[in-house]
């Protein structure tokens, strides 16, 4: 059984329309359920090639924001 607030927030989209990414970021912003907990986001991309060829290979890096720095236990 889930929550009120998860509730409301699932009746807030229809979830078998495609959204275009500019929509589908709004639509998280407006279903944020609690200040408590940072919510993620997984992303699945079909791009079509074939990883076995060179040179179809996809790489890709991102940098991640810095944790707040904190005093140490051991020091």
């Amino acid at each position: 059984m889930a929550g009120k607030k998860y509730r409301k927030a699932l009746e807030s989209y229809d979830r078998t329309r495609k959204y275009s990414v500019v929509e589908g970021c709004q639509i998280l912003s407006r279903t944020k359920i609690s200040s408590k907990w940072d919510e993620t986001v997984d992303v699945s991309v079909r791009l079509g090639v074939n990883p076995k060829y060179a040179d179809q290979m996809v790489r890709g890096s991102v940098v991640m924001p810095s944790a707040p720095a904190r005093p140490s236990a051991c020091s």
